[in-house]
C-alpha cells in the first residue's frame, strides 16, 4: 500500500505504512554550541575542606584472629598489610574519623590482608581505599585537599576546630581491650 512520502525533518508526518499513524522527526540544524553561560541547572560548588598537612598518628592494628573448627588463634597481619597501615593512620585527615570511621578502616585493613595473602577482593579494596580517602583523586572527589600548615597551626601540634561536636575520642584499647 503506498502511503504518503515522509516528511522533511522537524515536522509532523505520517507513517509510510499508510495506516495514518503520526510520526515526528527530530529538527535538524546545527548541534548546541558548548556556551552554557544560559544554562540554568548547574551543579552548586562546594568549597574544598583544608586539612594541614600534619602527620596524624591513628590506632595501631587490633590484634587479628583465625576461627578453625571453632578454635580461636591469633595469627599475624601480612607485612604489606602494616606497611600499608602505617600508611592510612597517619593521613591528616584522619584526625576528624569517628570511631565508626576507624572500624571501617580495620575492617578494610582485613581486606588488605586477605587481598595480600590471597589474591582476592581487589575491586573491593579499591572502593574501600577510594571512600577513605587514600589517593588524591578521592580526596578531591571528598573536596578534601591538604594545605602547608600554618606557623600557629605547626606551635598547637595541628590544633584545628573539630569537624562536629560528636566527635568523640577513639581510644582503640577500651575497645579492644588491647595495648594498642
Amino acid at each position: 500500500m503506498a502511503g504518503r512520502p515522509r516528511a522533511s525533518a522537524g515536522t509532523v508526518g505520517f507513517s509510510s505504512s499508510g495506516e495514518g499513524r503520526v510520526v515526528v522527526v527530530p529538527y535538524s540544524g546545527p548541534k548546541p554550541t558548548e556556551d552554557r553561560s544560559q544554562v540554568r541547572h548547574r551543579n552548586p560548588v562546594h568549597e574544598f575542606d583544608e586539612i594541614p598537612d600534619v602527620p596524624f598518628d591513628g590506632p595501631e592494628l587490633p590484634a587479628r584472629f583465625s576461627y578453625d573448627g571453632g578454635v580461636e588463634r591469633q595469627i599475624a597481619w601480612p607485612v604489606p598489610t602494616i606497611r600499608w597501615w602505617g600508611k592510612i593512620r597517619s593521613m591528616p585527615h584522619c584526625k576528624r574519623w569517628t570511631p565508626g570511621d576507624w572500624e571501617y578502616a580495620f575492617g578494610t585493613a582485613l581486606v588488605h590482608a586477605k587481598t595480600v595473602e590471597k589474591g582476592l577482593g581487589f575491586a573491593e579494596l579499591r572502593a574501600r581505599e577510594r571512600l577513605m580517602g587514600t589517593t588524591w583523586d578521592a580526596r578531591n572527589a571528598m573536596r578534601i585537599k591538604y594545605v602547608a600548615p600554618s606557623e600557629a597551626t605547626r606551635r598547637d601540634g595541628g590544633g584545628e576546630k573539630p569537624a562536629a561536636s560528636n566527635v568523640i575520642q577513639f581510644d582503640p584499647a577500651a575497645m579492644y581491650g588491647t595495648g594498642a
